[in-house]
């Protein structure tokens, strides 16, 4: 039942070789109990046509976030929604990045401590976070919580960049596109749009601060009209790696 309710047990591909079984059996042996029930399922692979796939998502006193929970005074359905009693770490850090969008920034933390402390290095790979399989995508949905942090938003094609920090804090944050990456620097002053690598075209910027119509580009100050959140620059300028874009805020 341990091993269920932490991930389940699934048929593995017809054409799978026992070694890939082996493979792909990731669990943590943290008490002598753990180990007994994962011995009998280990030794189970010797009555089943096929080798079994052992997904374990949290054990003992782990915590995280499942899919979906029933009160104790309600009656479970004998078969509940798919993945019900499960954590997966692209779930738990979609509803992180929503709660920070909602204020709730505490229940966000905790919930993504509670994947990050289940990979902490020493219980399991902190550079694999397994889901249906090894190295699974859906743990890519983090990037969100950047989003979140920073309220990065842009529109390529009329080349517009928008930032919004999270409680409109001052501080530094990663933002990435096509055709490049930086960092966008917000100070008491002054917005800095810094590109780290490739190369961003920018036409119109708007911050969740008020701008005061001037802005400096290559030592040189450059033309720019105020608009509804921002400013937008006369001619579209673009900023190539290790240059920086400065805006001048109230």
């Amino acid at each position: 039942q341990a091993i269920c309710y932490a991930g389940g047990i699934q048929p593995f591909s017809e054409t799978a070789s026992p070694c890939a079984a082996v493979c792909v059996c990731f669990l943590c042996l943290r008490s002598s109990a753990n180990s007994r029930v994962i011995m009998e399922c280990l030794r189970s692979w010797q009555t089943f046509p096929t080798p079994l796939y052992v997904a374990d998502y949290g054990l003992n006193d782990e915590s995280g976030t499942i899919i979906c929970s029933y009160p104790p005074n309600v009656n479970k359905p004998l078969i509940p929604i798919p993945y019900a009693e499960e954590t997966m770490h692209g779930f738990e850090y979609e509803v992180a990045s929503h709660m920070l969008l909602y204020g709730m920034d505490e229940e966000a933390l905790k919930c993504v401590r509670a994947v990050r402390q289940r990979y902490d290095g020493e219980r399991r790979n902190p550079w694999n976070e397994l889901e249906c399989g090894s190295n699974y995508a859906r743990s890519l949905s983090s990037y969100a919580l950047l989003l979140a942090y920073s309220g990065f938003h842009c529109d390529a094609y009329k080349m517009e960049l928008s930032f919004s920090p999270l409680h409109h804090a001052d501080g530094k944050w990663f933002f990435a596109m096509e055709s490049g990456f930086g960092e966008v620097v917000f100070m008491k002053k002054c917005v800095q749009v810094k590109v780290l690598f490739g190369k961003i075209g920018i036409k119109t910027l708007l911050l969740d601060r008020p701008c005061t119509g001037n802005a400096s580009f290559k030592s040189g100050e450059i033309k720019a009209k105020l608009v509804a959140g921002g400013m937008r620059f006369d001619t579209a300028i673009e900023i190539n790696t290790g240059e920086v874009l400065c805006v001048w805020t109230k």
